[in-house]
């Protein structure tokens, strides 16, 4: 962790550098050059934590005006909807991932829609727009299904996010498929000690616990 923080305080250091030197008032720095090391500043403070600096680094990234037609623009807004998200702002977050959809709707990008939609599902679960949230991991679903191989863990991905919703809301037969699902999945494409392995197994013992299936939760 700490070798972490430490690569990620250097990766920082060299950001603010480049910042410094594309504000000079005698640099004539490309929009573009700008926009990147703004977008790069703003991953770091995410990954250290720092949702409110990220957010300040991507609103000025915005106000570059570049297009919406710009290649990295859904994943910015994508990334305001998560720190949104993060600060418990649900209806901001909710308003920048429909303005990711749209921009990522526009560029074709089926899998980066799909991410997006898988995002967009979990704070609309937060926000207890629990048939929504379903509606929009069930087309995240139907996108990798068509694009990647059962082996992707993203596709696994997608049946636990709709378990969970399930459980949440009391179904527990429809969350114990998906979570079944999620580990068969998992099982075929991860090694035997990975977290995600673990995690479907604890939720499906979970679900059969408060179906009152004490011996097979053990």
């Amino acid at each position: 962790m700490h070798r972490a923080n430490s690569n990620y305080s250097v990766a920082n250091h060299h950001f603010q550098s480049a910042l410094a030197i594309d504000e000079r008032p005698e640099s004539r720095t490309d929009p573009i050059d700008l926009f990147n090391t703004l977008t790069g500043l703003a991953n770091i403070s995410r990954r250290q934590g720092k949702s409110n600096e990220s957010l300040q680094y991507l609103e000025r990234a915005t106000s570059l005006v570049i297009s919406d037609n710009h290649p990295d623009m859904a994943q910015i807004h994508q990334l305001m909807g998560t720190l949104q998200c993060d600060l418990g702002n649900f209806d901001k977050a909710h308003a920048a991932f429909q303005q990711a959809i749209v921009i990522s709707r526009k560029s074709n990008n089926d899998l980066e829609l799909a991410e997006i939609l898988v995002d967009f599902g979990r704070v609309q679960c937060r926000m207890d727009k629990i048939e929504q949230a379903l509606d929009s991991f069930r087309r995240a679903y139907i996108i990798r299904e068509k694009f990647l191989p059962e082996s992707e863990p993203t596709v696994a991905e997608v049946h636990y996010e709709i378990g969970s919703t399930y459980f949440k809301t009391n179904r527990p037969r429809k969350a114990l498929c998906h979570f079944s699902r999620c580990l068969e999945l998992e099982e075929k494409s991860l090694p035997e000690n990975h977290v995600d392995l673990a995690q479907s197994n604890n939720s499906i013992a979970a679900v059969l616990h408060s179906m009152g299936l004490y011996d097979e939760a053990l």
